[in-house]
């Protein structure tokens, strides 16, 4: 697990997290296994295709050029957690499958007229593959055993 955190000031001068994709992003295309790289945050970073020993794939809460909801019921993250846990119900399924779920129940509404209101798409990029087998990764559920349940409890998708 990698994890990144750096900060930035917004215009009400409070502190926010940040991170510097571009900066582990050839790190990722270079990794010798398949990526999925989720990247859900208000202002998403700008991916770009290259060469990679696997598939990698982004999945954002919005393009670089527009500004995604924040917390909230209309957010990538609520949409991303509840199509995941409808999808658990399958064997496995492809990451296309859940961006095209995402999106569209991250399209699917009617506006409600408030201030600032905006519903901008998720998107889904294809960084890296082979081109002599193209596909999409594949996800499932890893059940755990009973140790882990014993420390940490059920899984989140249960």
């Amino acid at each position: 697990m990698l994890i990144l955190s750096s900060s930035w000031e917004n215009s009400k001068h409070q502190k926010c997290s940040t991170v510097t994709y571009t900066g582990i992003q050839h790190s990722l295309e270079q990794a010798d296994s398949d990526v999925l790289i989720l990247l859900d945050s208000c202002s998403s970073g700008i991916g770009d295709a290259g060469e990679g020993h696997g598939v990698t794939e982004l999945m954002a809460a919005c393009a670089f050029d527009t500004i995604a909801n924040g917390v909230g019921h209309y957010s990538f993250t609520k949409a991303l957690t509840t199509e995941l846990r409808l999808l658990s119900k399958k064997i496995s399924f492809p990451v296309v499958e859940l961006y095209t779920k995402v999106y569209c129940r991250a399209q699917h509404h009617m506006p409600q007229g408030i201030k600032n209101e905006r519903y901008p798409a998720p998107i889904h990029l294809l960084l890296t593959r082979n081109d002599l087998f193209p596909r999409s990764i594949e996800l499932s559920v890893q059940e755990r055993s009973s140790a882990q349940n014993q420390v940490q409890g059920p899984g989140f998708l249960q």
